[in-house]
């Protein structure tokens, strides 16, 4: 075999390692890309899922090996009244008169931010926890919802929530 064929032969041994090494590199770019888009696309769509399931206790995956349960609201600690000297009851799915004084019955308790309806947060920090400082508040005939997000002692949040109607 001439030199000039022996030549000829490595040049093309080689040209075919590099293009067998760049078409390894691909399919390897390919197979990399497709284990991380996977799982990736799979989180979407279910959350896409949960988050088309408005209201519902829905629980939260990642990866499809972790599953925490989405917290739930306390219904048992927000109360009514009409007056001062009235006691109190329990506000979830109450009717009450348009004008009640709403507070929160729970112990531990350093900082109750309240929400009414859709207006704004209104924060209180001294016991008793009350909504609008113990002021009663007046409101239209009809549903309206109560959500107060609850500090404790130890640092711990949770939510209180009421929905009731207000009986003009």
């Amino acid at each position: 075999m001439s030199d000039d064929t022996a030549r000829t032969m490595r040049r093309t041994g080689q040209r075919g390692q590099a293009r067998q090494r760049l078409l390894l590199a691909l399919a390897a770019s390919a197979l990399l890309t497709a284990a991380v888009a996977l799982p990736m696309a799979y989180q979407a769509q279910q959350a896409r899922e949960r988050d088309s399931q408005v209201g519902q206790v829905r629980q939260a995956e990642v990866l499809g090996v972790t599953t925490v349960k989405a917290p739930e609201a306390v219904i048992d600690s927000l109360v009514w009244r009409s007056g001062p000297a009235d006691t109190d009851a329990l506000l979830h799915a109450a009717t009450t008169p348009i004008a009640v004084l709403v507070s929160l019955r729970d112990t531990q308790v350093v900082r109750a931010d309240f929400r009414l309806d859709d207006g704004p947060v209104q924060t209180d920090d001294t016991s008793p926890f009350e909504l609008d400082d113990g002021r009663a508040v007046v409101l239209e005939p009809g549903d309206h919802s109560v959500l107060a997000t609850v500090t404790y002692a130890d640092g711990r949040t949770s939510l209180h929530q009421a929905i009731f109607t207000a009986a003009g």
